[in-house]
């Protein structure tokens, strides 16, 4: 399915008495509208800075040395965090709406589909795990990953980019991510290779720990279930479009540094990291 231009989309309708918000979430599928009123969430702020600013402490917190400036300065805040609100709508209605849309299809298969359809299907020879919407496998991925990278853009704009490139290489262990990375991507470039070898079958994840070669390369380095399980997503992947970075081999290390230094930023920003460390190191190099 094509690719949407973009993940979210505001617009606002203007009333004689209100304006609508209206979100418009874009997925591969299609695309999902919410209108939200924004007078009830005004009036809520609106109470909530009235009452904070009327407190005991406020003049000298908020600098506010008479009513008129006490008045401002509701209307101002006020003001303010609707902006912001505006800003976060988009983010969780994507989160939101497509966590519903993903979440409702697998419930529906794994609650009514399958235990309806398993007598049949084993019958007939179809695994039992079939995926009946193969295509949406890396659709979901890319879900996530988007879903976060909303909220990392979110972050550097509210928290001074606190989670920029200059906070990474603040980190006291920098050095030892990247250099893990580096570690780890070739036995992931052989981890990849065994299960495509073996034709992804289901005992793979079991199977590849008594290789010689996986032993040698993984260097007694703890590969996380969750990761090995994510190569088959692989396979159905190159079914149905390109691979997404997240499973390629690098990406597979990026995740590991990830589970293994706890690292709460995303895939995508950990490769982006990794990469222009990798240009810094290579410099200082040259």
């Amino acid at each position: 399915m094509k690719e949407p231009a973009s993940a979210t989309g505001l617009f606002k309708r203007e009333t004689p008495n209100d304006i609508i918000i209206m979100v418009q979430i874009n997925h591969h599928i299609g695309a999902t509208w919410t209108e939200i009123p924004m007078l009830p969430i005004a009036i809520l702020f609106l109470r909530l800075w009235a009452f904070r600013l009327r407190q005991g402490d406020a003049g000298r917190i908020f600098n506010i040395v008479d009513e008129q400036g006490r008045d401002e300065a509701i209307d101002i805040l006020t003001s303010r965090q609707l902006s912001h609100c505006v800003l976060l709508l988009a983010i969780t209605q994507f989160d939101v709406i497509g966590s519903a849309i993903y979440d409702s299809l697998n419930g529906l298969i794994n609650q009514e589909i399958k235990p309806h359809f398993r007598k049949y299907w084993r019958d007939m020879g179809i695994p039992v795990n079939v995926e009946l919407f193969p295509q949406l496998v890396s659709e979901i991925e890319e879900f996530k990953v988007q879903s976060k990278e909303l909220q990392k853009n979110w972050l550097q704009k509210t928290h001074g980019g606190a989670r920029n490139f200059g906070g990474f290489l603040g980190r006291p262990d920098v050095r030892e991510v990247v250099e893990f990375i580096d570690r780890v991507q070739p036995l992931w470039k052989y981890i990849i290779r065994y299960f495509a070898a073996h034709d992804y079958e289901a005992d793979c994840i079991n199977r590849i720990d008594s290789d010689v070669d996986f032993i040698r390369l993984s260097g007694g380095e703890k590969v996380p279930a969750r990761l090995l399980k994510q190569v088959y997503r692989r396979n159905e992947a190159q079914e149905t479009s390109a691979t997404p970075k997240a499973l390629q081999p690098l990406g597979f290390a990026a995740n590991h540094a990830i589970e293994r230094f706890k690292i709460i930023q995303s895939n995508a920003t950990v490769l982006r990291w990794y990469r222009r460390a990798v240009q810094a190191r290579n410099r200082q190099r040259a």
